[in-house]
């Protein structure tokens, strides 16, 4: 229906609204954070969406990114192996924690994908966190700041993320 998207989570199709104008706001800070600091070659897309298991777990992440070679023209989404990061900001709903904080989490560390940051409006007074060094289902480094201070992307990024945007 109108206003909602959907994913495929665990091969079930899941229906949410659309994100709020406030969930928007972060997800563009951090678009606009990647597009100004890296070459033209790569790919900064907060709108498309991965498949990392064709069928069982098509996710929609508020932003991933990776060298523009990684969208091929008969594929819908990057490639999983070129991807280097995606971004996901949380929503309120439990249902949406749980699938940010813990599934989609095990699904982008199983995939391989070198880096998760997570944008956790929902803990406490908010933290944004940086998964890195995919192990199985679990990323074994956690860089985790409280909302306010700053967070630095490693290479290839090396961009300082000012968490008091959010």
């Amino acid at each position: 229906p109108d206003k909602t998207r959907a994913e495929i989570v665990d091969g079930e199709i899941i229906v949410h609204p659309m994100p709020s104008n406030e969930h928007r706001r972060v997800a563009m800070y951090v678009t606009r954070l990647m597009i100004t600091h890296l070459p033209t070659s790569w790919g900064v897309d907060p709108s498309g969406g991965v498949i990392l298991e064709p069928g069982w777990n098509v996710y929609l992440p508020d932003l991933q990114v990776a060298p523009k070679t990684a969208w091929l023209p008969e594929e819908l989404g990057p490639t999983v192996p070129e991807l280097e990061l995606v971004v996901e900001v949380t929503s309120p709903s439990k249902r949406d924690l749980v699938r940010d904080r813990k599934t989609k989490y095990a699904a982008y560390a199983r995939a391989g994908i070198p880096l998760y940051l997570m944008i956790d409006r929902y803990d406490g007074d908010g933290f944004a966190t940086l998964y890195s060094n995919p192990s199985g289902e679990e990323y074994l480094d956690v860089h985790k700041v409280p909302f306010g201070e700053v967070l630095t992307l490693p290479k290839p990024f090396e961009v300082e993320v000012d968490t008091a945007q959010f």
